[in-house]
């Protein structure tokens, strides 16, 4: 992540403090919208993508020495655009 402040800080110009500040914030942002919409798409660049694993997971607790089941976790996919520049 510190590659990507200092980077964006050194092409915008910007402070790193305020720069680290509005990535964290894009980023939240981001996670906000792709669990409510679903997915988030970037013309030319790509889309993220949620993907809710089904069914439950048995998970043993050795602490309290017996067995709970929780729902599987979700992952976010990302999937780059057909026409974009990865060169």
């Amino acid at each position: 992540m510190e590659e990507l402040v200092k980077r964006v800080a050194e092409k915008a110009g910007m402070p790193k403090k305020m720069t680290k500040d509005l990535i964290y914030a894009l980023f939240d942002e981001l996670k906000e919208i792709i669990k409510e919409k679903g997915q988030f798409r970037i013309r030319g660049f790509g889309e993220l993508r949620y993907k809710p694993k089904g069914g439950v997971r048995k998970i043993y607790n050795p602490i309290k020495g017996e067995v709970e089941y929780r729902d599987a976790p979700a992952t976010v996919r990302f999937k780059k655009s057909r026409n974009g520049t990865w060169d």
